[in-house]
């Protein structure tokens, strides 16, 4: 209402226009302030109509922008394949649907997983975050923690609105899991003093830079042997298992099961992480090997054996091939030990009965350094001036119980079955 005492004055008709937010990106908008028909008791001014008086036009400026938000990711990853995952959701409401396309720059370090690649956002959910998963992905390689980039960017498909909006990038830690390391691993632990041999395998827990080499070397050469004293990984055989045998040997000793130890020296590398590696970062191995000797008295000479010796054992039961005779006659055998004694090993002879047979000694003794030679003796018969026909006899062969070492004094004793002919008639 314009007061007659206003009617000159324009400052005190002013007429307030406010635009309104309407959270639609629906650009300006030109609006029309339209003047209805005057009514005055001024019959000049009533007599005018709207069409007398003129509209008025003005824009409304759209304050609402299109854009996107990404949250942070939940927490780092690792070569382990841990999840992890971050949000996405638009600022505004779209006109059209919105489509987020998120994507890993470095795939060999991080992976979105495939249902997570896109999102659709309507008008009916864009202010409903939506998550993305993602995991770390394993290499071989020592190649430290990582930093990649998680891409989010809208789709050329999406509301027109929206397609200008810049990509907006997120980093997310990969926490490497390779450590250079030997692993050894023990396969046949038992060698024997027999031939038989015993392995190992080898093989590193991550892919070199360049060439590996490694080597071993028996703590004991005189009970173990190693078949290859070196061997090489390459980054192209770094993941394959390599087979280590080693062999026992026979040291002619009774000196029971000995442990063998394999001792790693230091690994050679270009590659500084394998490098740096010394013979105490990688694993020893220790094997036992079985003894195959033990103590026992060999017998040789004009004889027949007439028991099979068993396992582990040496023949204990022969028989005489030519008889002796009253006439005199002797037979020269020979003695030696069937293993390295640990102190000397004194032999002694029973003759059960010395009328029928002679014997030109009555100890042997054996020491650690004569044990493999042989020494004889001489059987006689003897004559008795009998008629008493052909005399079954034997003679005794064993360890003498003063024999100072322990091992021998379980040895088994000899029977040599023997005849005398008669020469009495």
């Amino acid at each position: 209402t314009i007061a007659n005492a206003n009617w000159n004055k324009p400052f005190n008709n002013q007429i307030t226009l406010t635009g309104l937010d309407d959270a639609l990106i629906d650009g300006d908008i030109l609006l029309v302030l339209e003047t209805l028909d005057p009514t005055s008791a001024d019959v000049v001014y009533d007599s005018l109509d709207e069409i007398d008086v003129a509209d008025l036009i003005f824009r409304n400026l759209d304050n609402d922008q299109a854009g996107f938000s990404v949250g942070n990711i939940s927490n780092n990853l690792s070569e382990n394949e841990n999840l992890g995952s971050l949000t996405v959701v638009l600022d505004i409401k779209p006109n059209n649907d919105v489509f987020m396309n998120i994507a890993s720059n470095d795939t060999s370090e991080v992976s979105v997983h495939p249902s997570f690649q896109q999102l659709q956002f309507t008008p009916l959910n864009w202010n409903i975050p939506q998550t993305v998963l993602m995991s770390g992905v394993d290499d071989p390689f020592i190649d430290g923690d990582n930093i990649t980039q998680i891409i989010v960017s809208v789709d050329g498909s999406s509301d027109a609105n929206f397609t200008a909006e810049a990509a907006q990038n997120v980093n997310v830690i990969n926490i490497d899991n390779d450590v250079a390391q030997i692993t050894i691993t023990p396969l046949d632990q038992i060698t024997g003093e027999n031939g038989d041999s015993g392995s190992f395998s080898v093989r590193l827990t991550a892919m070199p830079s360049t060439s590996v080499q490694i080597g071993w070397a028996s703590s004991n050469i005189k009970e173990g042997t190693v078949a290859t004293s070196t061997i090489t990984f390459t980054p192209a055989n770094w993941d394959q298992e390599q087979i280590i045998t080693v062999f026992g040997l026979d040291d002619f000793l009774l000196d029971g099961t000995q442990n063998v130890t394999f001792v790693t020296g230091d690994p050679h590398s270009l590659d500084t992480n394998y490098n740096i590696l010394t013979d105490a970062s990688v694993a020893d191995l220790t094997l036992e090997n079985l003894d195959n000797d033990f103590p026992g008295i060999i017998l040789t000479g004009d004889i027949v054996a007439t028991k099979a010796a068993e396992s582990g054992t040496v023949t204990t039961s022969y028989e005489l091939a030519p008889p002796l005779s009253e006439t005199a006659s002797s037979t020269t055998l020979f003695l030696q030990l069937n293993a390295q004694p640990n102190a000397n090993v004194i032999l002694s002879f029973i003759v059960p009965d010395p009328t029928e047979v002679g014997l030109n000694t009555t100890f042997l003794t054996f020491t650690p350094n004569n044990w493999n030679e042989p020494q004889s003796i001489i059987i006689t018969g003897m004559d008795d001036y009998l008629f008493d026909g052909d005399i079954l006899t034997n003679l005794i062969i064993s360890v003498d119980a003063t024999t100072p070492d322990p091992h021998y004094l379980t040895a088994d004793y000899i029977t040599l079955n023997l005849t005398n002919q008669d020469d009495d008639v």
